[in-house]
């Protein structure tokens, strides 16, 4: 009748190892990809971190869009560069500190404490926020010119005139 029996092998030409290699593949780079973007994003993150357009419903708008509410992030510079921007508010602290309270634990340098206590603009409630999330060795601090964060806050000129 010219009927021919199929075995498996010509049904299904390919093996079951290569669809799990294939679908590993696929699965490896979707996760690339999702890397790259939260690497992209984090970077945009520290652009707007230093814009002049920085407020806190921006700041949270901008993590949650982005996928970065990660609590365990510990890359820091974005709060050096919120410390440093004029626009800082208590809120957008409260925000980082919400978002990312190990990247403030486990910074090495804190810096952003130098930075922060040079901010013109800067409070004591927002002082007060950042000494009770730091670990006490970023109060002890030392600088390369044998300065204390806290050095920095009494010569600021602006919170003086605030107290």
């Amino acid at each position: 009748t010219g009927l021919h029996t199929l075995s498996n092998s010509q049904l299904f030409p390919i093996s079951t190892q290569e669809v799990i290699i294939s679908s590993m593949h696929t699965s490896l780079q979707q996760e690339r990809q999702q890397d790259c973007l939260i690497r992209f994003a984090k970077e945009l993150l520290l652009v707007y971190c230093e814009s002049d357009r920085l407020s806190e419903e921006g700041l949270r708008e901008f993590i949650e869009e982005h996928g970065l509410n990660r609590p365990h992030e510990t890359d820091d510079r974005f709060f050096k560069l919120v410390c440093d921007n004029e626009r800082v508010t208590e809120g957008i602290i409260q925000c980082l500190l919400e978002y990312f309270p190990d990247a403030i634990r486990e910074t090495e340098m804190n810096d952003w404490f130098y930075i922060i206590c040079s901010n013109k603009n800067v409070t004591l409630n927002i002082i007060r926020l950042l000494i009770d999330a730091a670990p006490s060795s970023a109060l002890r601090n030392v600088s390369n010119d044998g300065q204390l964060p806290l050095h920095s806050l009494c010569l600021n000129g602006q919170l003086n005139e605030a107290l």
